[in-house]
C-alpha cells in the first residue's frame, strides 16, 4: 500500500525536476511538457477519477511554470486526464510505444485547447506554432516513455 502512494509522489518529483532542468539544457526544450507526460502515465494506470484529479493538479503546475495565464493547461489537462483514464480502464496498455503515442496525442489535444482559449480571448499566437507543437509532442512522448520506465520500477507488480 505504501508503495502505491509513494510511487506517484516520486514520479511527480521527477517531473518537477525535469521541468526545472529543461530550460537549463536548452531554451528550445521548454516546448516539452513533463507534466503532460506524467499525466499520461498516471491516468492510464489509475482510471477516470484519479486521472481527472491528476490532470487538474498537473495542469495548474504546468501553468505556473510555463504560462503567463493560469487555467489554460489546467482546463485542458483535466479533460485529457479524464479521457486517458477512461481509455486506461477500457484497454490494457502494455509497452512504451502505445504510451508514447497517447502522450503525443495528449500534447496535440492540449495545444489545440490552449490555442482555442487564446483565440477566444483575442491573444496573439506565435507564427510557427505548429512546428513547436510537432517538436513538443515528440519530446513529451519521449519524456512520457522515460517516466513510464521509472513507473514500472516503482509500482508493485500488478
Amino acid at each position: 500500500m505504501r508503495s502505491r502512494l509513494l510511487a506517484p509522489l516520486i514520479l511527480l518529483a521527477l517531473a518537477v525536476g525535469l521541468q526545472a532542468l529543461l530550460p537549463l539544457a536548452s531554451g528550445d526544450l521548454t516546448i516539452a511538457n513533463p507534466f503532460l507526460g506524467l499525466l499520461t502515465v498516471l491516468a492510464l494506470r489509475q482510471g477516470k477519477v484519479p486521472g481527472t484529479l491528476w490532470g487538474a493538479g498537473l495542469g495548474i503546475m504546468s501553468d505556473a511554470y510555463t504560462m503567463p495565464h493560469l487555467g489554460f493547461h489546467g482546463a485542458a489537462f483535466t479533460l485529457i486526464g479524464y479521457l486517458l483514464g477512461w481509455i486506461g480502464s477500457k484497454v490494457v496498455i502494455q509497452g512504451v510505444l502505445p504510451l508514447f503515442f497517447f502522450s503525443v496525442g495528449a500534447y496535440v489535444l492540449d495545444s489545440a485547447a490552449v490555442v482555442l482559449l487564446y483565440l477566444l480571448l483575442g491573444l496573439p499566437l506565435p507564427s510557427s506554432l505548429w512546428v513547436y507543437v510537432a517538436a513538443g509532442s515528440l519530446l513529451t512522448g519521449l519524456l512520457a516513455a522515460g517516466l513510464e520506465a521509472a513507473a514500472r520500477r516503482l509500482y508493485p507488480r500488478e
